[in-house]
């Protein structure tokens, strides 16, 4: 699973776009949309550098995420909220509880974690709610039909096989109606379209 355009977005507008390095609350150098990896006071980026950093420091957080996948079994909102989660806070050892707790403690606890520095802040506050409220939200027309490893068999004609899954993404071929594909992964976009990874 990869994190949606609607999980993207929320981590933007609460990590902010700062083009020059400056002192987060934690008194942490940071630059970008909160990227901290190797910045030094006084460094100046481009937007397209920004999103650059914001790219590479996602992959860690949803490696993070997706390590609890095989017990949790992640919803896309889900994914999402814990991928700002983890970008925020580094970890989700303490939240999870290694794995112990179940859904619903996860996003009660979710909302403990507000302070930076020693001190409650809003912004953390108000970060913690959309979080909380995104991993409880239903995920709407979420799939249960198709499943990692099934074999479907095309009945349609004019199905496109993209890139990835996004219709912006470039059109490799059509697939062929009455073939059949292994499917590798399923995805549900922010506008409810189910994308299947096929072998």
């Amino acid at each position: 699973m990869k994190l949606s355009q609607n999980g993207l977005n929320l981590i933007k507008q609460y990590e902010g776009l700062k083009l020059s390095a400056y002192k987060d609350s934690a008194g942490i150098p940071t630059i970008g949309y909160g990227h901290t990896r190797n910045v030094v006071l006084g460094q100046k980026i481009t937007e397209e550098k920004a999103e650059a950093f914001l790219l590479e420091d996602l992959v860690i957080a949803q490696t993070k995420v997706s390590k609890l996948d095989y017990i949790y079994h992640w919803n896309q909102n889900e994914f999402d909220s814990l991928t700002s989660f983890v970008f925020n806070i580094g970890t989700l050892t303490a939240l999870t509880k290694f794995g112990t707790r179940t859904k619903e403690e996860i996003a009660s606890k979710m909302l403990l974690y507000v302070n930076a520095g020693g001190k409650k802040m809003q912004g953390l506050v108000n970060r913690r709610k959309s979080e909380h409220d995104l991993f409880l939200t239903p995920v709407p027309n979420e799939d249960n039909s198709f499943k990692v490893g099934q074999k479907v068999k095309i009945m349609v004609s004019g199905l496109r096989l993209r890139s990835e899954a996004t219709t912006k993404s470039p059109e490799i071929r059509k697939l062929r109606k009455g073939n059949t594909y292994s499917v590798n992964n399923v995805v549900l976009d922010p506008a409810g379209n189910i994308w299947l990874q096929i072998a």
